[in-house]
Order: structure tokens, then sequence, then C-alpha cells
């Protein structure tokens, strides 16, 4: 009596998941190399061996508001925007940066709103309060699994070099590192929807 064995390749896959334009794994990145996920072009998965440190912060928006000081005469009126937001981190210790910046590619954005654009307002003064402990290296820190508000405030006087208009402030991104550094050369971003992290608009003459 013979005895038959049969061996059989395993059939290769017939795409890679690492190739086909996807974002398989839901993580923000597609393919090899911008997927942390990818060791090539014929991976076959963009699964993760870690979690992502841009994962690591999950904002919410809370609430926001706006006065004005009303002068009687032209080019004086100010206006404070404010906006509040909650941090919850996860997975590890995370340290908010405490150097914000007011400008059209930086994290706060005041503008006024004039033919559907927004225009970036120079001038203005800002500061932001939170609920969260001062680091060693003058940060905000949030411990793992622990959630703590920032109230993030523009102040604008307008001048006479500025035009009458709708004003209106948005909160853009968080920096953030899982290291307390001092200068935060290496940091992280979380992008945030300027169409949610906004105060309403306000006319200032």
């Amino acid at each position: 009596m013979a005895i038959f064995s049969a061996r059989f390749a395993e059939a290769e896959p017939l795409f890679f998941a690492c190739s086909d334009t996807i974002d398989n794994d839901g993580d923000g990145y597609t393919d090899y190399p911008s997927d942390p996920g990818c060791t090539s072009l014929t991976d076959t998965d963009e699964y993760n061996t870690f979690v992502l440190p841009e994962g690591n912060i999950k904002v919410k928006f809370m609430s926001s508001s706006l006065s004005i000081s009303d002068m009687p005469g032209d080019d004086d009126d100010t206006g404070i925007f404010e906006i509040n937001v909650s941090i919850k981190v996860i997975g590890e210790d995370a340290y908010i940066s405490h150097e914000y910046s007011l400008s059209s590619d930086s994290e706060y954005n005041l503008g006024r709103l004039a033919g559907g654009g927004i225009l970036i307002t120079s001038g203005a003064s800002h500061v932001m309060t939170t609920s969260a402990d001062e680091s060693a290296a003058g940060n905000y820190q949030i411990e793992e699994g622990e959630a703590e508000t920032f109230t993030f405030t523009i102040s604008y006087t307008k001048t006479g070099g500025s035009p009458d208009g709708l004003y209106q402030a948005f909160l853009k991104q968080i920096k953030w590192n899982n290291d307390d550094e001092n200068d935060f050369d290496d940091y992280y971003n979380k992008s945030l929807d300027a169409d949610i992290f906004k105060t309403d608009s306000v006319i200032l003459n």
C-alpha cells in the first residue's frame, strides 16, 4: 500500500495592503513608507505594533465665548475671544507646550472675515490657562488616563490701521510631547477642525 503526501505552496496575496492607496488600519497613514506599520510595498497589512503618538491625546471642544468693549468713537473697540477645550491623555503621560503664537501658520488664528476669506490680524495678545500642573520644564503635564481643561484667550484692540468688520478666533492645533522638554524642538501637533474650535464672530469698529 502506497502512502502519498502532498505539500501545497501558500498562495501569494492578490494585493498588498502597503501599496493599495487605502488606509487599511485607519490610523491616518497610507501605504509604505508613510504608514509605520508597513515594512515594504509588499507588506500585506498596515497594522502597527505600537500606539501612534498622534493618538495619545484626545481634544474635545467644550465652549467658546466673546466679549466686546464698545467705545463711542471709531477704531478703539476691544474684543476678547475665549476657546475652552478638554484634553485627555491615553497610554502615557503627555506634556502640553506652554508656547503658542498668533499667525497664519501657528496654533492660534484671529481673523477678520471678508469676502469669504480670513485675514490674519497682528497686534493681538493671547494667554493660555489650564487646570493641569506645570512640569519641571514649564510645560503642562497631563497624567495617563486623566483629562484637563485649557482656556485659550485672545484679546485684540482695533486701531486706526485695522478695517472694520467681523472678527473671529480659531484654535488650529495643540502642540505636545511625551517628554518634558524646554524647547519642544521635536513635538507632535494635534490638528483641530477650525469649523468646531472657534468663537462666534463679532463686529469691531
